[in-house]
């Protein structure tokens, strides 16, 4: 289900209006505008966003999209909260509890959504924040997937534990504790949706565990209530260190 695209002047008017007393830098190329967050990013990145609250996962409302020249501007409504990264080390046993049940809740819902290529959720090509750092795909097998993720180092390293066939999920690709927002100890909001796709069930996992998130308890958390990839994950890790673009 994709949001309506904005265009023209209409929506620009509402956001240059704002006084900058009321602006604020979230992160690079996310700024807070008034009530409405303002994000420079890829259409697909709206999309899936708007999709995922379609079949139920907590996320900004995605108001439009407007184009201007090559620049694409994301138009959300602002979530009040704090991110997880933030919360987790403050949060009791029971609050981490709840907010677990809340994870295995959307992970369930975005397992079940399934698709039989690797690829944006228009069916498009895909990024990644680890290895694909230019667009690629879209795969029409996991086979055409592996070769292009074990491309430059194919003589380095046999991943046997990847040529398995898996199911193809909804993934949001950067499933950290930073684009998280939790607020009364719920999640509220799962946040940029800019590396997401379909791709293969465990792919989720390793980018939750990919090393710079391997903080506090939150790698042993999701490790012990989380299908494990442990295998996967130390393949992705080997290919990340190796790739020669990375």
């Amino acid at each position: 289900m994709n949001p309506k695209i904005v265009v023209g002047s209409q929506f620009l008017k509402i956001i240059t209006s704002v006084p900058k007393i009321f602006c604020k830098r979230l992160g690079a190329n996310v700024n807070k505008v008034g009530p409405y967050v303002v994000k420079v990013g890829r259409m697909e990145e709206a999309y899936s966003s708007s999709h995922a609250s379609f079949i139920g996962i907590p996320t900004p409302n995605v108001l439009g999209i407007i184009r201007r020249g090559s620049t694409t501007y994301i138009i959300t409504r602002y979530v009040k909260g704090k991110t997880l990264g933030e919360s987790w080390k403050d949060m009791n046993d029971t609050h981490k509890h709840h907010i677990i049940l809340d994870l295995i809740k959307y992970m369930d819902i975005m397992r079940n959504d399934r698709h039989n290529h690797i690829c944006s959720i228009n069916d498009g090509k895909i990024i990644d924040n680890m290895i694909f750092v230019n667009e690629c795909g879209p795969f029409k097998s996991q086979k055409e997937f592996n070769e292009v993720l074990l491309s430059g180092i194919e003589d380095k390293l046999s991943c046997p534990i990847l040529d398995i066939d898996r199911n193809i999920n909804f993934t949001h690709g950067d499933l950290a504790p930073h684009n998280i927002i939790v607020k009364n100890n719920k999640i509220v909001s799962i946040v940029d949706w800019e590396y997401s796709g379909y791709f293969p069930e465990y792919w989720e996992y390793t980018k939750m565990g990919y090393p710079k998130f391997k903080r506090d308890s939150w790698k042993n958390m999701f490790s012990e209530y989380f299908h494990n990839y442990e295998e996967e994950l130390k393949a992705i890790e080997k290919v990340v260190e190796l790739k020669p673009s990375f």
